[in-house]
């Protein structure tokens, strides 16, 4: 494979999601079942709210403006299979 372009993004709105919010709900969501938590239920809920979908979206577009930045916790990779013959 021959890297074509290499990009990080989901900084800084992204990484502070992670680091805050998923990272511990994904934890937690590990050692507790959904049916019996009430946190989890809600946050389940929360996800199925457009309005509330099309404000995260906006927040998370943040990171456009730092696009610059070498630096977040995804990596977007395009690569081209190189023609052996």
């Amino acid at each position: 494979m021959s890297i074509e372009t290499a990009h990080y993004w989901g900084f800084p709105v992204i990484l502070a999601y992670d680091t805050l919010f998923l990272l511990p709900m994904n934890k937690r969501r590990a050692r507790r079942n959904v049916d019996s938590d009430a946190a989890l239920q809600s946050v389940a809920r929360a996800g199925r709210s457009q309005m509330l979908i099309r404000i995260v979206r906006a927040v998370f577009a943040i990171d456009r403006l730092f696009r610059f930045i070498p630096f977040g916790p995804g990596l977007l990779l395009v690569a081209r299979k190189l023609h052996v013959e």
